[in-house]
């Protein structure tokens, strides 16, 4: 395995982590970060939810069912949500579809979460986008590392992506709006400072491709990043006792 956090890595190592581009490290940390908060644990064996998305999904589907799978929550993958599911986690790269055509996937929205959501009865969980790099993140970073360039070249200026995302973000936040059952996550500071967003954060690698989390590193961090959101959506309370 290839590791990212200590500048020019050797030729050897350049090639391991083309041929493995998801650099791995311990995810302990992030692991025990992400778990649940003690005051929502209780009472939440045989709780069911469903995952709805596309390839995003399944960059965190594991990450998702080893936290909730601790404290007996099951999470099935399916276009439905089953009538017993008490929560559903919808995602998916938004940017383009809604690029494509903005108006059908507003409608196609606004029917999957009315569809997901169960009428207002059952909790919903939107994930906005995660960020479109420019390159590729584990092949940019590692060349960037080889040849001494900088990462920043990896990433781009952070008021680029918000008005490319501007449209896509701005029609998840109206449809979230007025729904106690719903709640949207942004993941944009996850990735992003004040000024630039980067596939790294504190050394370690988060997007496999332009887009796609890597697994397990980007997405048991992001996990615990937004740990309240998703623990929210597992147990339906607030790790403030709400």
């Amino acid at each position: 395995m290839v590791g990212l956090a200590g500048g020019a890595i050797g030729g050897a190592g350049y090639l391991a982590g083309k041929r493995n581009p998801v650099i791995a490290d311990d995810i302990g940390a992030a692991d025990a970060e992400g778990a649940c908060p003690p005051e929502l644990c209780a009472g939440l064996e045989g709780t069911r939810g469903v995952l709805e998305g596309d390839s995003h999904a399944s960059r965190i589907v594991d990450v998702l069912r080893a936290q909730a799978g601790r404290v007996g929550i099951s999470i099935v993958g399916e276009d439905r949500a089953p009538p017993d599911a008490a929560f559903a986690i919808l995602v998916r790269r938004w940017v383009p579809i809604f690029e494509r055509d903005g108006a059908a996937m507003r409608a196609r929205l606004e029917a999957d979460v009315e569809a997901l959501g169960d009428g207002g009865r059952r909790r919903l969980l939107i994930l906005a986008p995660v960020p479109d790099f420019p390159l590729a993140g584990a092949e940019c970073v590692l060349r960037a590392d080889r040849y001494g360039i900088g990462r920043d070249r990896c990433g781009l200026p952070r008021r680029e992506l918000e008005e490319r995302r501007a449209g896509a973000v701005a029609a998840l936040r109206e449809v979230a709006e007025g729904r106690s059952n719903v709640r949207l996550v942004d993941p944009i500071d996850f990735f992003c400072d004040a000024e630039f967003c980067r596939p790294v954060r504190d050394g370690i690698l988060l997007t496999k491709d332009d887009n796609h989390l890597t697994d397990p590193n980007g997405a048991w961090r992001f996990f615990a990043h937004y740990r309240e959101a998703f623990w929210w959506a597992f147990s339906g309370r607030d790790a403030t006792g709400g």
